[in-house]
């Protein structure tokens, strides 16, 4: 999944509201030019990724890279 046309790369990424967990061990990639759709039913965390990616939700991941500007977090 790791490339060096991803603009965007989410690995292992969990999020918990409390005692509620959104999302477990999320896996992304998104490459230059590609054309990206969310499908799912409600409340299967498709507005969590988009919240994480835009920066209104704090995020418990592992990796996210965005523009190959790599951030590590615990």
């Amino acid at each position: 999944m790791t490339g060096q046309d991803n603009i965007i790369e989410l690995r292992g990424v969990d999020k918990s509201f409390e005692d509620t967990r959104a999302l477990e061990g999320i896996d992304l990639s998104i490459s230059n030019g590609e054309f990206l759709t969310l499908l799912g039913p409600s409340g299967c965390g498709k507005t969590t990724i988009l919240r994480i990616l835009s920066g209104f939700e704090k995020k418990n991941l592992h990796f996210l890279s965005e523009q190959h500007n790599s951030r590590f977090t615990n």
